[in-house]
């Protein structure tokens, strides 16, 4: 009944960041960091959700949420570095556009 929600968001995170990365703008690598942290959020709920009807163990949940906890910093930590850079860019081709004027 969750095995297939649960794989399916699993499975988004390194595609989706995988995606981001290979456009090759920062932009889009953001857009896809979110997307990514979007689905650890959905496969926290899925995991959550399967604990609280007793399909998983407390035990298991417990060292999933962990990891997933630890997936969901990376993805922040990665998101903000892009955003940062992302923030850089913009500020650097403003200066660029106001000494060309």
């Amino acid at each position: 009944m969750f095995n297939q929600p649960v794989a399916t968001s699993g499975l988004l995170d390194p595609a989706n960041i995988a995606e981001g990365s290979g456009r090759g703008a920062d932009k889009e690598l953001t857009h896809f960091l979110q997307i990514a942290l979007g689905s650890a959020n959905e496969l926290e709920f899925h995991l959550s959700l399967t604990h609280d009807l007793h399909y998983l163990e407390t035990a298991t949940h417990q060292q999933l949420e962990t990891h997933i906890l630890e997936i969901q910093r990376m993805i922040a930590g990665l998101s903000s570095i892009s955003e940062i850079k992302l923030k850089t860019t913009i500020a650097v081709a403003d200066v660029g556009v106001l000494r060309a004027a």
